[in-house]
């Protein structure tokens, strides 16, 4: 009893005040085997094909427990997506049918002149993934031209700029990453299988060094 009532007051001091929400991770991956903060949701998404997924509701069920210290533990269902401060797009590609309409609808999300930031890898050079996904990168990398272009037709206003990290990883943690199919052309392009990572990562001595390079794009409805 006492750790429900620990939970309760947990919930409540998160969700309670005004609904007041951290973080909302949408992802068309699996939710993550780990244990998320309390303050995070997560929801599986897929916005390849339609936009579905995207609404600006969120269901409240309320239950009342008589043990607690407040009667009532509020739960959030998300059947529906909510409105945000900030959206951040973490990487943006053309497996995205429309991106115009797609800004266009995260852009109802958006409390006031919040804004979204959106975060692009450039088509070259791309990252230390075998050569064989580099075409499909190239393809599935919008250009920033067409990001700007996209934002416009949206009628969003945009600031661009380009952000360089230096990388340095172990060779069989970047394998593992690669194997995790996260980067879109390396989990879409056939030839990439398991043993042409694995034969790829081979090649490589040491640590795996190369500067990550991004355009980053903060856009606002005008």
């Amino acid at each position: 009893m006492k750790r429900l009532r620990n939970l309760s007051y947990d919930i409540i001091q998160t969700y309670g005040n005004g609904l007041q929400i951290s973080l909302m991770i949408a992802s068309r991956g699996e939710k993550p085997d780990f244990d998320l903060p309390s303050n995070v949701i997560y929801k599986k998404v897929d916005f390849q094909k339609n936009f579905s997924d995207i609404h600006n509701n969120i269901v409240i069920e309320k239950k009342n427990f008589p043990f607690c210290y407040e009667s009532t533990i509020m739960t959030l269902k998300f059947n529906e997506i909510g409105m945000f401060d900030v959206i951040i797009i973490n990487e943006v590609t053309h497996e995205i049918s429309d991106l115009t309409e797609f800004f266009k609808k995260l852009s109802l999300l958006l409390k006031g002149n919040a804004p979204i930031v959106v975060l692009s890898r450039p088509k070259n050079p791309p990252l230390p993934v075998p050569e064989c996904c580099h075409l499909l990168w190239r393809k599935l990398a919008p250009s920033r031209e067409e990001i700007i272009n996209y934002a416009k037709a949206a009628e969003l206003s945009y600031t661009c700029f380009s952000a360089s990290v230096p990388i340095s990883i172990d060779r069989l943690e970047w394998e593992k990453i690669l194997y995790s199919g996260c980067f879109p052309a390396v989990k879409n392009t056939p030839r990439c299988t398991e043993k042409a990572i694995r034969d790829y990562c081979n090649t490589i001595s040491g640590k795996v060094a190369f500067e990550e390079k991004f355009n980053i794009f903060l856009l606002k409805k005008q």
